[in-house]
């Protein structure tokens, strides 16, 4: 079985790996991104959206957790739930440690 460490490393290489394919003019949006995957403590997946954002999620009983980080460094949560009328989402107004604790806080919402 993977440790935290393990899977937050693996996680990290993959950041590193869209970086290419994102090409944001600014590396901010991933050091964001960085320190949001350092504070959670699931095995969570990185991919991005089809606006080219970076993508942080997790699913738990077919629900969605996603976190989102776009160029800008603007953060984003959206939840989408098994049953969809659960679902929501909101953008935070800057990527400061109270946000980014404010979405993993809602990440986390299930536990």
């Amino acid at each position: 079985m993977e440790t935290s460490k393990q899977m937050i490393s693996e996680q990290i290489e993959k950041l590193e790996e869209l970086k290419s394919l994102l090409d944001f003019e600014d590396n901010r949006p991933f050091m964001v991104a960085e320190k949001i995957i350092n504070r959670l403590d699931t095995n969570v997946k990185i991919s991005r959206t089809g606006d080219n954002e970076i993508l942080i999620f997790r699913e738990h009983e077919k629900s969605f957790y996603n976190i989102l980080v776009d160029e800008d460094s603007d953060i984003s949560f959206m939840f989408i739930g098994n049953d969809r009328k659960e679902s929501n989402t909101y953008m935070t107004d800057d990527d400061s440690d109270e946000s980014i604790e404010r979405v993993i806080k809602d990440f986390y919402k299930d536990r």
